[in-house]
């Protein structure tokens, strides 16, 4: 005879328990263990969460391990390049970071700043109007102006990618413009100084000659004169060549950090050199969101204390 029985206890669920009449009569009912089911912990079973993706399109052709902001649903976030690069155009899916996620909360903080263009062409020195403290900052004192760019991207005095960049944003922030303000004044005196000396000295040979022409002093006055005048050429060239090497190398700083192609042959160069004001605005206006802040000419950033940082 067959006897099938169903017990429960302590959570688990028996199987079948066969009973025979030519087992013996003092033996216990054998219980087949192998058909013993455990009921599952609702607790220890995990759960499936499906990470949201965002489509992205490469703004530039970018390498491994490049990291710039895009904007998707109106927020902003932080993407890094897959490996392998991608080329300008290429779309490629990264996961959206969640509201709750304190590294979107920190990129919605920072002003996003283009990749791969820039924000605004070399003529559009006006954009913001002819009262704007940046425009006349980058007139009156190009080198002084570029100073404050070089602070906000963290670069040294050259133009050089300073190391820790992005670890160590405390410290005196008045290094740049302390050197190229010391620059400034150094070539100031000394161009004036001689000057001054060449300006009387050039009055009194005009007199001399229209009094004697044939005066032995006119021509001492004139070899002196030329030694001033020597000076004046010189300090003249040193301090443009130290400004174009600057601009230049900030240019290309900037241009490598957004990955900003040259349109043509060497373009910064031929930029600084027509027109130094309309290129030191322009990597300006890149680095700073003046539609929502305001220029501060006496600072050594040049954007207020408000300014978010940038990406």
């Amino acid at each position: 005879m067959m006897m099938s029985t169903t017990n429960k206890r302590d959570g688990y669920k028996y199987g079948k328990v066969n009973t025979s009449d030519e087992a013996d009569a003092n033996s216990n009912n054998f219980i087949d263990e192998s058909g013993l089911i455990e009921r599952p912990d609702a607790t220890a079973l995990p759960v499936a969460t499906a990470v949201p993706m965002v489509e992205v399109t490469a703004p530039a052709t970018l390498p491994e391990g490049y990291t710039f902001q895009a904007t998707a649903a109106g927020r902003s976030f932080n993407v890094r390049v897959p490996t392998g690069g991608v080329e300008k155009g290429q779309r490629f899916s990264v996961p959206m970071p969640s509201e709750d996620d304190d590294f979107a909360a920190v990129c919605a903080s920072r002003i996003s700043v283009p990749v791969g263009h820039w924000k605004d062409g070399i003529c559009s020195c006006f954009r913001f109007g002819i009262c704007h403290a940046w425009l006349w900052m980058t007139c009156c004192c190009p080198l002084l102006a570029t100073a404050q760019v070089q602070t906000r991207l963290n670069l040294n005095f050259c133009g050089n990618e300073k190391s820790g960049r992005a670890t160590n944003p405390s410290g005196w922030k008045g290094e740049n413009m302390a050197i190229h303000l010391s620059i400034t004044i150094i070539f100031l005196v000394v161009y004036f100084r001689n000057l001054f000396y060449v300006m009387p000295l050039l009055q009194k040979v005009v007199e001399l000659g229209t009094e004697d022409p044939t005066s032995p002093e006119i021509a001492d006055l004139e070899e002196e004169l030329e030694s001033y005048q020597q000076m004046i050429r010189i300090s003249a060239y040193a301090f443009g060549i130290y400004a174009f090497v600057v601009f230049y190398r900030t240019r290309k700083a900037i241009r490598r950090r957004y990955a900003i192609p040259q349109e043509i042959c060497c373009e910064d160069a031929v930029c600084i050199a027509c027109c130094r004001c309309c290129a030191v605005a322009q990597y300006g206006r890149h680095t700073a969101d003046y539609e929502r802040h305001r220029s501060v000419c006496f600072s050594t950033t040049g954007v207020p204390e408000q300014h978010p940082p940038l990406v």
